[in-house]
């Protein structure tokens, strides 16, 4: 437990610093790095909700008072609507999510690649061995 509320502080700090300068890939990268340095899926419930905390912290750190005002202008524009303001804010949370989920399953694919690669088994399963190949592939 203590690991987990260690790992969303690093987490939300570091989307936080880098939202803040308006760097949006600092989601996956995190995502990547909890993916990678994590063996199981435990750190992914923290990863969210470093990254919702952080998501939200950082829309409401840039527009201030105004981000609502802002979220309803953008959701009059796309949708021609006034008043939803606050789906424009939920589906940017929630893409901020989509993001760090993307990056913490790249993170999670390469560290199993990684142990693959080390144990000799990536060189073992050579064409004709995967389960995708059929039987026409190999008459071809």
């Amino acid at each position: 437990m203590k690991r987990q509320a260690l790992l969303a502080a690093a987490v939300t700090v570091a989307d936080l610093a880098g939202l803040s300068l308006g760097w949006w890939w600092v989601i996956p990268l995190a995502g990547l790095v909890v993916g990678a340095a994590a063996p199981v899926r435990r750190p992914v419930p923290a990863l969210l909700a470093a990254t919702a905390v952080a998501g939200a912290a950082s829309l409401v750190w840039q527009g201030g008072a105004r981000t609502l005002d802002a979220a309803d202008l953008a959701g009059a524009m796309a949708l021609n609507a006034r008043g939803l303001g606050w789906v424009v804010v939920a589906v940017t949370l929630v893409y901020t999510l989509l993001l760090a989920l993307a990056g913490a399953w790249i993170g999670g694919a390469a560290r199993r690649l990684g142990a693959d690669v080390r144990s000799g088994r990536a060189a073992r399963l050579g064409p004709g061995s995967g389960s995708l190949d059929t039987k026409e592939d190999e008459h071809v």
